[in-house]
């Protein structure tokens, strides 16, 4: 079986490396550490892993890091177990040195796999950077064809990381798509930090609030302009957008506007498991001086016995999973346990498991109080040591310092990603009874592999996707679902079949 991966990072890691000390997109990189600092911080994803689980078809996320996260003091923290991470590097991507702006990172990390097209190891495996689905041979396993995509609109900025000129934010799009040496397939405008196109989902929970706690409302003027130029088939290959680390309020705002003008990608996540309307909150605590409020959850049950959902915003809600399918899109899962609904840290307790929280911006806090079921409360003084002691625990958990309860059976993580499945299917059911649509077309894996990902255990690496195709059918077995009478064959549409016929139609 092949597999296809839509979002995965295999040259972020060497590019927190200095260029005289980088590695290749080829490298191994270890930590050499017994617990999920090695889940997070080692190879997941290099060519060479890629390859050997019988990839050899993926799209490789480009992904400048953002001057938010460089000035945090958690990277400078790792630079010392984790050797790759270069406090220079680091110090000189926060302070916007020449030559470190997001323009020179961007272009640095197309060269680095430019670059190092061959497998120094074994010489007839290479890298092959391609245009068209035209130039892929499906049948060459010596190649990784890899389809250039960019996470974060911060990319598009100019100058010192400048956004205020909307012409040269526009510029910058127009020579992405007409750039004869590599073509973006779709570019994900928003990210983990505040940023001037689009207000984003709360994902960062180990920094400080100050850069990464939405703020904003939906979609700016500027941000329409980058999503419409992307989106126009005129002067150039069009860009599609990728609405993954939008906030709930600007992907409602794209699908009113723009979501019949280009098929939607979503392409690393995971599902809420309800509708947006119907969220199951435990409280509302708003800081109005501050601009946002936090949201405690209630994390819902699974479709799976002993699995549930990860309720935060980040993931698809059911109105999400169906503008999706309607615009022929595409839904990546992340292979990543905390998206994917699963907590299970050495030292967590029940009830720890069975919440969740996040950030949103107060602009946008009325989709929230819709199904609030508990208490929404006003919070103009409060101390903030409950938040603190979120983020000191996030970054435990990150530096390595507190452990990861492995699983005793590695299918424990495949029936959470089984049971985010089951749910786009049960939401796609009236679709494809009414529309003809059907919602096993429209599902691949989007592992994010070395975006700093906890991944599963029944696939902590990309040389293990054979692995989790076989968990995968054994698991469908297990629980016996009516919505999936051919396991074998569901699982080939999800592991390649579904991204191969999505770029076969939009990547010509």
């Amino acid at each position: 079986m092949k597999f296809f991966d839509l979002h995965c990072h295999p040259s972020l890691k060497p590019m927190l490396s200095l260029a005289r000390h980088r590695p290749t997109p080829w490298d191994y990189i270890s930590v050499k550490a017994d617990n999920i600092i090695s889940n997070i911080y080692d190879s997941q994803s290099n060519a060479d892993q890629l390859m050997e689980g019988s990839c050899n078809l993926a799209c490789v996320a480009l992904y400048p890091l953002e001057e938010a996260i460089a000035e945090q003091s958690l990277l400078q923290l790792v630079a010392g177990p984790v050797r790759y991470i270069d406090k220079r590097q680091i110090r000189r991507i926060s302070k916007v040195k020449d030559g470190f702006t997001y323009s020179d990172l961007l272009q640095d990390e197309l060269h680095s796999l430019v670059a190092h097209k061959t497998n120094p190891v074994e010489p007839l495996e290479q890298i092959k950077i391609i245009t068209s689905m035209d130039q892929y041979d499906p049948d060459d396993d010596e190649t990784l064809h890899v389809i250039i995509t960019i996470e974060g609109g911060h990319a598009l900025y100019y100058g010192k990381n400048q956004w205020g000129d909307a012409g040269k934010v526009v510029q910058n799009i127009e020579k992405l798509k007409t750039n004869s040496g590599f073509r973006v397939l779709y570019i994900t405008p928003t990210h983990l930090s505040q940023n001037a196109f689009i207000n984003h989902a709360h994902g960062m929970k180990i920094f400080s609030k100050r850069d990464f706690v939405p703020m904003g409302h939906g979609i700016t003027p500027l941000g329409h302009e980058v999503i419409k130029t992307c989106l126009a088939g005129s002067n150039g290959n069009r860009i599609l957008i990728d609405i993954k680390h939008f906030s709930l309020c600007s992907r409602l705002q794209y699908y009113q506007i723009y979501g019949v003008e280009a098929p939607i990608i979503a392409s690393h996540v995971g599902v809420t498991g309800c509708s947006y309307k119907d969220m199951p909150e435990r409280s509302i605590k708003k800081r109005h001086k501050r601009g946002f409020a936090k949201v405690k959850y209630e994390k819902l049950k699974g479709h799976i016995e002993g699995t549930c959902f990860n309720p935060n915003s980040i993931n698809l809600y059911d109105e999400d999973i169906e503008h999706i399918l309607e615009s022929g899109g595409l839904i990546g899962l992340n292979l990543d346990q905390r998206i994917l609904g699963y907590t299970d840290f050495l030292g967590i307790d029940t009830l720890v498991k069975e919440s969740s929280k996040e950030f949103v911006s107060l602009m946008e806090v009325n989709l929230f109080e819709k199904g609030a079921k508990f208490t929404v409360r006003n919070e103009e003084i409060e101390s903030d040591r409950e938040d603190q002691e979120d983020e000191t625990f996030e970054k435990l958990i990150l530096s390595g310092n507190i452990g990861h309860r492995i699983s005793k059976n590695i299918h424990v993580h495949t029936k959470y990603l089984l049971n985010n499945i089951l749910h786009i299917l049960q939401v796609g059911q009236k679709l494809k009874t009414t529309k003809g649509i059907d919602p096993t077309d429209h599902i691949c894996i989007g592992s994010d592999f070395d975006g700093l990902v906890n991944a599963i255990d029944s696939c902590t690496t990309a040389n293990k996707f054979p692995q989790l195709a076989q968990s995968l059918e054994s698991a469908i077995n297990d629980v016996g679902s009516e919505l999936i009478p051919d396991a074998v064959r569901l699982v080939e549409k999800i592991c390649f079949t579904n991204g191969y016929e999505f770029l076969m139609k939009h990547f010509k």
